[in-house]
């Protein structure tokens, strides 16, 4: 992509050059002199659409599309992002499913520690206020 396609596509979408330089931490013509290439690096393109709120699909509108589209097949039950990854949700949900069990059982441990402790906690108390009697007789 030249420098002269970015500059069109960001005036299209209503971008300023300025407002965009300030967002790099760059000057207008420093911006300007990145721009004025035959073939601009993908690490400026990365940082021109970080600066405007895009991801780097914005200066590929047309690559992204095809490759990057999630389309839900069959019956609902598994979705497929990308050319060969396929995500099955009625595995996800038995996965999320068990992971809750699990956060649970360990929230409960962690309430009986709890207890535990208050208990403790007061028992101490106790003895302590204990002591403090016996030394004072």
């Amino acid at each position: 992509m030249t420098g002269l396609e970015i500059k069109e596509k960001l005036k299209r979408c209503g971008f300023t050059q300025s407002e965009i330089a300030v967002k790099l931490g760059v000057s207008p013509q420093t911006f300007n002199a990145y721009l004025k290439v035959d073939d601009i690096k993908t690490g400026l393109l990365e940082n021109i659409a970080t600066a405007i709120g895009q991801d780097i699909s914005f200066f590929y509108p047309n690559i992204c599309n095809k490759n990057n589209s999630a389309s839900v097949n069959g019956n609902g039950n598994s979705v497929v992002s990308g050319e060969h990854n396929k995500l099955e949700v009625s595995k996800c949900q038995d996965e999320l499913e068990a992971a809750m069990r699990e956060i649970q059982y360990l929230k409960n441990i962690i309430n009986e520690k709890d207890k535990r402790l208050e208990g403790k906690d007061k028992l101490l108390e106790e003895k302590e206020r204990l002591i403090n009697v016996l030394m004072n007789k």
